[in-house]
């Protein structure tokens, strides 16, 4: 501490002299530590007080480097250089603006050597200036596209516009907005991209818009990396193709499963008739035209080792797609099922992999032989997360598969004795029988609500999740399972699309 003190005194002395109103702050609470004549006498900033004190709102220091900022006391526009000087403790250098000029300055100063690629927006959608990676990534000069509409530069999509004209009151209201979305470069050629449009206010009014582009394919290696902490070590075998088909990871165990080393699976495909089935050729053959037509398959195979041995494995063949319906990837998971009892693995394929719920087949199976028995006055709930896509678009797949996995308890502790499954992606169904009443039934379902309404904390943040519901009930929505499950799944989209709160 006391070397501490001795450091920041030092510091104290040497910008004390510097003729330029500059201060230093501590990152941990944002407290100015060190000042000097003119930051008191031009700006008004103490020892002693807080960022938010100082500048009249509240500021991080993210947000300090990428805005302009009002000085409360004598109303000039600032933009901020910060040098880290000690650990945790920032040299902040103020340069004044002319009010005129703040969106340039941005443009030209505070954004031109972010690494990602950014472009500067007036109020009306005409580039004040974009920085190099955008430049790089684009293909256009400065030059070429300032004082141009932004949409006319990239063209942009009737899609893209109504999904932005959809968001604009939320916009308007200081909120971010992010797409996914295709964007073509002076080149011709068009790049999957993570777009933010993040509003520049003076006050409380938008004086400019800062839009930030991130392509698919730094995303994609991103989420890889995350995923591939949680599945090296999983006991299922997993394969990971791109969408060329060519292998990009694989795990630990599907390399003790099939006897080869990782850097070899570098050289396979998907399809390889390295990695296809023993027994079922056929199905192998036919593989790749199913996943184009239904996006999934699954299957007891019997699967052949490097060294010419055979083992009994359950398979999971998947792709996933953007949200342009185009495979951006390749995904097949083996479970070894050498020794494991016939009841055994009964489970094992009727649990989903992620939240452990029933799975969307076996529920219909275990309904058919409820409604066969009984048809009268059997309600299904179909039960879908509001915003889904936007959460995973915002925050990667592996957060949103974190927000299921806590759902899913949720949704057994609510509904102990209710039979339940994962129907689809955010997609979930619970049966409640004829012996509980319609009342009883509304009732439990409203309380899931209000329970939801609790923030779920993952990672350390919190996050507040709503849905959105419909009920079909036998006989008069349908007399067998999938007549009652598209009756519900349709009373849920209304329900959602009039931002109903009742559930019939």
């Amino acid at each position: 501490m006391k070397e501490l003190n001795k450091a920041l005194v030092a510091l104290q002395n040497t910008i004390i002299y510097m003729g330029r109103p500059l201060f230093i702050i501590d990152s941990n609470n944002y407290e100015i530590v060190c000042d000097t004549p003119l930051s008191r006498d031009k700006l008004g900033i103490y020892v002693g007080m807080t960022l938010q004190e100082a500048l009249g709102e509240e500021v991080t220091l993210s947000y300090l480097k990428n805005h302009v900022i009002r000085n409360e006391k004598n109303s000039e526009f600032l933009t901020f250089k910060t040098v880290e000087v000690l650990e945790n403790y920032y040299l902040v250098m103020p340069n004044l603006v002319k009010e005129a000029d703040y969106l340039e300055t941005l443009a030209s100063e505070v954004f031109f050597d972010e690494i990602e690629a950014k472009v500067i927006l007036n109020s009306t959608g005409t580039i004040i200036g974009c920085n190099k990676k955008f430049e790089e990534i684009f293909g256009f000069t400065n030059q070429e596209i300032k004082s141009k509409i932004l949409s006319n530069v990239l063209d942009l999509s009737l899609t893209d516009k109504e999904y932005i004209n959809t968001h604009k009151e939320m916009f308007l209201n200081g909120h971010d907005i992010c797409i996914l979305a295709t964007r073509k470069t002076k080149y011709g050629n068009r790049i999957k991209m993570n777009i933010d449009f993040v509003p520049i206010l003076n006050k409380e009014e938008i004086i400019g818009i800062q839009v930030t582009y991130k392509p698919m394919n730094n995303i994609a290696d991103i989420d890889l990396k995350s995923y591939k902490k949680i599945i090296d070590n999983h006991t299922d075998g997993v394969i990971i193709a791109n969408d060329k088909k060519q292998i990009i990871y694989v795990n630990k165990t599907l390399c003790n499963i099939f006897q080869y080393h990782e850097t070899e699976f570098e050289k396979m495909q998907f399809f390889d008739r390295a990695l296809r089935s023993f027994s079922e050729q056929y199905m192998a053959d036919k593989l790749e035209e199913i996943l184009y037509k239904n996006d999934f398959w699954q299957g007891e195979t019997w699967e052949r080792k490097r060294d010419g041995s055979i083992l009994p494995a359950w398979k999971q063949v998947f792709v996933i797609k953007d949200d342009r319906n185009q495979i951006i990837r390749y995904v097949a998971t083996y479970k070894d099922l050498s020794g494991v009892t016939t009841a055994n693995m009964s489970k094992m394929i009727n649990k989903d992999p992620l939240t452990s719920l029933n799975t969307k087949q076996y529920f219909i199976n275990r309904m058919e032989s409820v409604l066969q028995e009984d048809p009268n006055n059997q309600k299904i709930l179909f039960l879908d997360i509001d915003n889904f896509k936007e959460l995973n678009d915002q925050n990667g797949h592996l957060l949103g598969d974190k927000l299921l996995v806590e759902i899913s308890k949720r949704m057994v502790n609510h509904f102990k004795k209710s039979l339940k499954a994962r129907y689809a992606g955010d997609e979930f169904v619970i049966h409640f029988s004829n012996l509980i009443s319609m009342d009883k039934t509304i009732e439990m379902i409203d309380e899931f609500k209000k329970a939801m309404e609790k923030p779920m904390i993952i990672d350390g943040k919190p996050y507040i999740i709503t849905i959105s519901t419909g009920l079909a009930i036998s006989p008069n929505d349908g007399v067998n399972i999938l007549e009652l499950l598209d009756r519900a799944d349709k009373k849920m989209y209304f329900n959602k699309n009039t931002n109903r709160m009742v559930i019939r």
